[in-house]
């Protein structure tokens, strides 16, 4: 059983062979009232304006999503934040079909990138190149702070600054894949020696602590 077929029976949800999987590593944090980011803006947007700001970055990507019949898509938060309960989230994701996509945040990041034919973050997010260095296509969606992000560098068809972009990058990217050239790029930058186990946070505790025992 392969991991697409292993984790859609853990989970019971149906995925059929033949459909492409995009996961989505999306903080929304700036649209809803009260998180960190409405704090530090001094409360820029009060809650209409916020959900405008969301429906107006994001709403015609989930109405595209809800079109196609071929992709699968998965939501994930920051397990414990819970960021799908809140309205906004809900209100936007009322869009989309059920049957079309499941949220979850207590999925693996790993196993998720191991299912998935494309990978949506945002901005610079650590969840891109985790997608990237093992060598599954990824979206950097980059629309909390407008302007350059390092990502483009390594292919113009990897960032995205509104849902046009996005569908059109996605659907490319699933249609026509990435250059290997650009996964050893993104994998020479961030892990030098080509290896990807999802333990650097272990790596570096251990180290830090060999350092100040010496």
């Amino acid at each position: 059983m392969d991991s697409k077929s292993k984790l859609c029976k853990d989970l019971c949800i149906n995925i059929k062979r033949d459909k492409k999987v995009v996961t989505v590593f999306v903080a929304f944090n700036l649209f809803i009232s009260k998180s960190a980011w409405h704090k530090l803006l001094g409360g820029l947007f009060d809650q209409e304006d916020a959900f405008k700001a969301l429906e107006r970055l994001w709403k015609p990507f989930i109405e595209w999503a809800d079109s196609q019949n071929d992709i699968f898509f998965i939501f994930k938060g920051k397990k414990g934040i819970n960021q799908y309960g809140h309205p906004f989230i809900q209100r936007l994701l009322s869009n989309i079909s059920h049957e079309k996509y499941y949220q979850n945040d207590g999925l693996l990041v790993k196993e998720l990138i191991d299912i998935s034919d494309c990978t949506i973050s945002t901005g610079n997010s650590s969840t891109f190149y985790s997608a990237m260095c093992p060598g599954t296509p990824a979206i950097s969606y980059n629309f909390t702070v407008p302007g350059y992000v390092p990502v483009i560098e390594y292919d113009r068809h990897l960032a995205a600054t509104n849902p046009d972009e996005l569908i059109s990058i996605l659907t490319h990217i699933l249609k026509h894949g990435i250059s290997k050239d650009v996964f050893e790029k993104a994998r020479k930058d961030h892990y030098t020696e080509g290896n990807l186990d999802f333990k650097a946070a272990e790596r570096i505790k251990e180290l830090m602590n060999k350092l100040i025992n010496n």
